[in-house]
């Protein structure tokens, strides 16, 4: 069995847990976690959160890896089949969850649902990012929470290959209509 690292228990928990709370145990929200690996951040969620049966955690990934970072320069290598069904073995019988198989730029636009909260994890180029911060905004409930991972992170390639340059750019198209409430490894806004 393949052992998989918890990104979100390092770098994304402490965030959940200072903003996420108050939503807890309500009902009729709905979740979007772009980019979604196992599955670490929706167990959380599911755990911690959403707890009412009229609550929805949309989890939607290619498992296909990303082009970000090609596999042939990663540190790991993973088979995302195995990916894949590490996720599916965790939640299959989650009523609440309801995975989405397909790329955010095909799914996003075209959906009536609106959002209490969007994760965005996806693809980690600036282009990548941006595209998903702008069509997560138009599906984002007023008031909603709009959250981005990964906006230091580095790891020595260009800043066309990074977050933070989407992120930058996206804040400042949309600025005056956001509340910033953390600016740090991860970037979450409040839509106003």
């Amino acid at each position: 069995m393949q052992e998989f690292p918890n990104w979100f228990k390092i770098c994304g928990e402490q965030y959940f847990q200072k903003y996420l709370h108050i939503f807890k145990d309500k009902p009729n929200l709905n979740f979007l976690q772009i980019g979604v690996f196992v599955g670490n951040a929706s167990q959380w969620m599911i755990e911690n959160i959403l707890s009412s049966t009229s609550s929805f955690l949309y989890d939607l990934d290619t498992w296909n890896g990303s082009v970000d970072k090609p596999q042939k320069n990663a540190k790991i290598l993973y088979d995302w089949k195995i990916v894949e069904n590490e996720y599916d073995s965790r939640f299959s019988n989650v009523k609440n969850i309801i995975k989405v198989k397909t790329d955010s730029l095909s799914w996003l636009p075209n959906q009536d649902i609106n959002f209490d909260f969007i994760y965005i994890d996806a693809g980690h180029t600036s282009l990548n990012v941006f595209a998903d911060a702008i069509l997560s905004w138009e599906i984002l409930k007023p008031q909603g929470i709009l959250a981005f991972d990964d906006y230091t992170w580095n790891d020595g390639i260009s800043p066309e290959h990074c977050p933070k340059k989407g992120i930058d750019i996206f804040l400042k198209i949309k600025e005056g209509k956001y509340e910033i409430l953390e600016k740090s490894y991860q970037v979450w806004i409040k839509k106003i």
